[in-house]
């Protein structure tokens, strides 16, 4: 499929959220990613997470994987509201997104951490009733366990990738991490499905979403490392 083809759904959706000038950047952020083969959430996950967004209102977001920032910019239209708290461990990924929030004027609602997200999140203080996961796969468990004590009650949560099968721009990355992505994802998809206080679905967009409630208080526990505890 050609660039100017894939960008069409992600222009469809644009002209329905956006005002004009608001649509020229994120048709810009659209289109920089794919050029420079940035990871940038599909068109299908792209409608997905502006209609939860806008829908459950929220008032502190966290993203994990900012990317050139598109998905950033949709929550920041979609919650209008918000604080939003978003990390990027790429320097060079992180540069670019914070010109797309200058230019959408967002600045003083996004803040953009740059460095591993891991360490990022043990810095960050406060409640998140809003979560967007779309980083480093073979980390999906341990961001969920720093995340388990930053969650309100009823926080939402949404993972991409949640059955990523170890394709990156066309290639296979190598076996073994394959096998460790394959692992992890297995774990952190049993995690959100299993819990008692998480309710979560599982949507067949892109390589999977996962789109988990919080309906009760998590115990004090660390799911980080080897199996679950019944």
């Amino acid at each position: 499929m050609s660039e100017i083809n894939k960008l069409i759904p992600y222009r469809e959706l644009h002209l329905r959220i956006a005002g004009k000038n608001d649509q020229e950047i994120l048709n810009e952020a659209v289109q920089r990613c794919l050029t420079a083969s940035v990871p940038l959430i599909s068109a299908e996950t792209a409608y997905l997470l502006f209609t939860l967004a806008r829908a459950a209102s929220p008032v502190r977001i966290a993203e994990i994987g900012t990317g050139f920032g598109y998905s950033a910019l949709l929550l920041a239209l979609a919650s209008p509201g918000s604080s939003i708290i978003t990390i990027e461990n790429d320097a060079q990924s992180a540069k670019p997104a914070q010109e797309f929030f200058t230019a959408m004027g967002v600045c003083g609602r996004v803040s953009l951490l740059s460095g591993n997200a891991i360490v990022a999140l043990r810095t960050v203080s406060g409640l998140f009733d809003f979560v967007f996961i779309d980083a480093a796969k073979e980390e999906y468990v341990s961001y969920l366990n720093l995340l388990l004590t930053r969650l309100a009650r009823g926080a939402i949560l949404v993972a991409d990738d949640v059955f990523f099968d170890g394709e990156m721009h066309g290639r296979l990355l190598p076996k073994l991490v394959r096998e460790q992505i394959r692992n992890e994802l297995e774990h952190f998809r049993r995690i959100v499905r299993e819990k008692p206080y998480f309710l979560t679905s599982f949507l067949p967009i892109g390589c999977g979403v996962s789109v988990t409630l919080l309906i009760g208080h998590p115990e004090l526990e660390d799911v980080g490392n080897g199996a679950m505890q019944d």
